[in-house]
């Protein structure tokens, strides 16, 4: 006598029942995601014009501190702005050139290979 899951102590009646309910709540789930994501991305923003707001400005300085000649160590402080400007370039500049017509930015392949990863998961983790 072979083991069962759950499923096989459920009434086969109430089985289209459940697939109606996942399939209601898998549209939900999606875009919870994708809410979530938004929410994220808008977070990160409003962090980002927030520290620039408050940092303090390069504008104080006077122009005998911009004469002195700079240290040779390296300033940890300064290592969020040079990721952020990695990023930005990776990003942003770099583009894949489709046909004589089409140019796509690195962030539009990615959001669009992340999207279609995302719906695969919720696919395969509501599916039997």
């Amino acid at each position: 006598m072979a083991q069962g899951g759950f499923l096989d102590l459920v009434p086969r009646s109430t089985d289209g029942k459940l697939a109606d309910y996942r399939a209601d709540l898998y549209a939900k789930q999606a875009w919870y995601g994708i809410s979530l994501f938004l929410f994220i991305v808008g977070l990160f923003n409003w962090s980002s014009i927030l520290y620039s707001k408050f940092s303090v400005s390069r504008q104080g300085r006077d122009m005998e501190s911009l004469a002195t000649p700079r240290p040779s160590s390296v300033s940890f402080r300064r290592l969020p702005v040079a990721l952020l400007n990695a990023y930005r370039v990776i990003v942003f500049r770099w583009t894949l050139h489709i046909g004589e017509t089409l140019c796509l930015s690195t962030a539009e392949i990615t959001l669009t290979v992340a999207y279609i990863v995302y719906m695969y998961v919720w696919g395969f983790i509501n599916s039997k």
